[in-house]
């Protein structure tokens, strides 16, 4: 049984500051064009991403491709985190 160095965070997008990164673990209940919009995108659960800029918009990235997202597309976004600053 693990039970010594594991923690769970999870986390709204619209939260996370620059620099941190986690896995989508869910989109939160919220309105049906926007996570559709999101799943067109290719954004989904499981998937690894980083916060980079957080301004009006939140940039966020997985490595290969970048996306603006406006503060509802951001809170309809968890994410477990994985790394923070």
């Amino acid at each position: 049984m693990l039970t010594q160095g594991f923690t769970v965070c999870l986390s709204s997008l619209e939260l996370l500051n620059p620099g941190e990164q986690g896995i989508v673990t869910r989109f939160s209940n919220t309105d049906a064009t926007t996570i559709e919009q999101l799943k067109e995108w290719g954004i989904k659960p499981g998937m690894k991403i980083a916060l980079e800029m957080r301004s009006h918009t939140f940039t966020i990235a997985d490595g290969h491709r970048r996306w603006e997202l406006d503060q509802a597309m951001a809170r309809a976004i968890c994410v477990r985190l994985t790394h923070t600053k």
